[in-house]
């Protein structure tokens, strides 16, 4: 049980921050879209340190590729967080 609950702690710390996010602007004390937008920075955050992450479990990756890669991820991911904000409100 503790071995599934230490390898869960990445995906559950990714998801909390933004959820708490969208929580507060659904409860008003947050504008809607600065919700929506800070919940997808955050994710963006965790999006470019990917690579980072990466080139710890591989260390044979040069450390500038592994923060490209990650810039690129999280580049491509912002392009979808932007059409998804402009196109949906």
């Amino acid at each position: 049980m503790a071995v599934e609950l230490r390898d869960a702690v990445p995906i559950i710390s990714s998801g909390v921050t933004p959820a708490l996010l969208l929580g507060v602007a659904a409860l008003g004390w947050l504008p809607e879209l600065w919700g929506q937008g800070l919940s997808a920075a955050v994710l963006l955050a965790r999006i470019a340190g990917t690579g980072v992450v990466y080139r710890r479990l591989r260390a044979e990756v040069p450390l500038r590729r592994a923060w490209a890669v990650g810039a690129l991820a999280a580049a491509v991911a912002g392009v979808v967080v932007v059409l998804k904000l402009a196109l949906t409100h």
